[in-house]
């Protein structure tokens, strides 16, 4: 297949056109396909929220879900990136991506959209169970850091979601560490005047922390 082709099925994917895009693919065209940033049509159904081109690729293209562009961004980190709460729902529910996996700078697809300020997407992330919401990149920061970081920088412009991702992170993982701690606890009565004090110190020290970013 020729790169006039394949340029077309990287066009459609960007213009959200299905029909273009299937009528490319029955004519034989490769949807692993890139451009000069490594981006796939997957990749940019991801970013533009498109739910059924991605369904088409994954489910009757067998395009890859693996995939990665520019700086290691895989394709969940992208629907993060742009705040599509049903792209990544459905990444996480359905096709079974690894919701932990990192970029080249050590971010979660859950550091991503916290430090975009993307609040659905964070509070679906952050409570799943497979999220390891305590995860650090490389320079040690975490999720509710970058929340922090995004708080800052936009509380200039009145953006209240930024205040709100600080606040729901700071709960859903104050809830994590106290339900970990009980089921901790069950095994382990020994740990208990240990544990309770360290998650309490931890949630007045983050509600703190998001009190002065306020």
């Amino acid at each position: 297949m020729d790169s006039d082709v394949e340029g077309k099925v990287l066009q459609a994917a960007c213009a959200k056109n299905l029909a273009l895009l299937q009528s490319l693919v029955v004519q034989g065209a490769n949807v692993e396909a890139t451009d000069n940033d490594g981006r796939t049509a997957l990749c940019f159904s991801a970013s533009n929220g498109d739910l059924d081109m991605m369904q088409y690729l994954i489910e009757s293209a067998n395009a890859n879900t693996n995939a990665r562009c520019a700086q290691g961004a895989t394709i969940l980190m992208l629907g993060a990136d742009a705040g599509h709460l049903g792209v990544v729902r459905y990444l996480v529910e359905c096709v079974k991506v690894d919701i932990n996996a990192t970029d080249d700078f050590g971010l979660t697809a859950l550091m991503r959209a916290s430090l975009l300020g993307h609040l659905e997407v964070v509070c679906f992330l952050a409570r799943h169970t497979d999220m390891d919401i305590q995860a650090e990149d490389h320079l040690g920061r975490t999720a509710l850091d970058h929340a922090r970081n995004a708080n800052r920088l936009f509380r200039g412009i009145g953006n209240d979601e930024a205040v709100k991702v600080v606040e729901q992170l700071t709960e859903i993982i104050v809830k994590k560490m106290l339900e970990r701690a009980t089921k901790a606890l069950k095994r382990d009565t020994k740990g208990l005047h240990m544990l309770h004090p360290m998650i309490l110190n931890f949630a007045n020290e983050a509600r703190l922390k998001s009190s002065k970013n306020t």
